[in-house]
């Protein structure tokens, strides 16, 4: 939660200080809309707490929610956003002679905090009716501070379900000591940190549909900057050493935004 407190100042204090800025260029504009979109993910390096590091399958999660625009300057615009995202990762592998599989499903509130600027020449934000049919492209960047809300893991062992213990202790490990004495979790998000904090880029165009209505299509993709393993069970790997787990993600959203004031 520091580094979500640190993170968050600085946009805030560098959006004052840019918007402050803005009002001399026909800034102070707000729009109000939803999006939603679907995202293939993953977990990269995957904490497997001393079992081989498994076969990824990529699944595929939905994302939704609200989204508000602020437009700071005709060609830019600040956008904050609450959402639901369903993250995770699918493994299905063979070792020790036995096949493994294990389907993670992860579900997240974010609130991500973006700077979006306009590529087009000659072209003046979301007011620009008169050339409502050309698409005006744009990236898009920033923060999404994450908050875990539930977390569901299905362990299966030659085509068996079993539990949590079993499935990373199965053929042996070298971290039993640890994980017997963390003992087995009461719930599955009791694996993982309660908050992930994500750098997001995305590129996409958006076109007026009315003067103050305007529609969007866009690519975003994202990763973790920290790690989403609760510190109880960041165990080390085969090898001895640990890496960080964090969550991917790349997919496409379409939404709408009006304008409110």
């Amino acid at each position: 939660m520091r580094y979500l407190a640190i993170i968050v100042s600085l946009f805030i204090l560098s959006a004052q200080t840019v918007a402050g800025q803005s009002a001399k260029h026909a800034g102070g504009k707000f729009y109000l809309g939803a999006l939603g979109g679907l995202n293939a993910t993953a977990i990269f390096f995957q904490n497997n707490y001393g079992q081989t590091e498994m076969d990824y399958v990529v699944p595929v999660g939905f994302s939704g929610g609200v989204t508000m625009h602020y437009r700071l300057t005709p060609k830019s615009h600040l956008i904050v956003e609450a959402s639901y995202h369903q993250m995770g990762q699918k493994h299905d592998d063979h070792f020790k002679q036995m096949d493994f599989y294990k389907d993670i499903n992860l579900s997240y509130v974010a609130i991500p905090i973006l700077y979006k600027l306009i590529l087009n020449k000659n072209t003046t934000a979301y007011e620009d009716w008169a050339s409502r049919s050309k698409p005006k492209w744009y990236l898009l960047a920033g923060i999404q501070p994450s908050f875990l809300i539930s977390a569901d893991i299905r362990y299966e062992v030659e085509g068996n379900q079993t539990d949590f213990i079993s499935f990373i202790t199965k053929g042996g490990n070298p971290n039993l000591e640890e994980i017997l004495a963390n003992g087995q979790p009461e719930d599955d998000a009791d694996l993982y940190n309660q908050t992930d904090i994500s750098f997001i880029g995305a590129a996409g165009f958006h076109t007026n549909i009315q003067p103050s209505v305007v529609g969007f299509v866009e690519v975003r993709g994202g990763f973790s900057l920290l790690d989403i393993n609760a510190e109880a069970w960041q165990l080390p790997g085969p090898s001895g050493t640990y890496n960080w787990s964090r969550n991917l993600m790349i997919g496409f959203q379409v939404g709408l935004v009006f304008r409110i004031m």
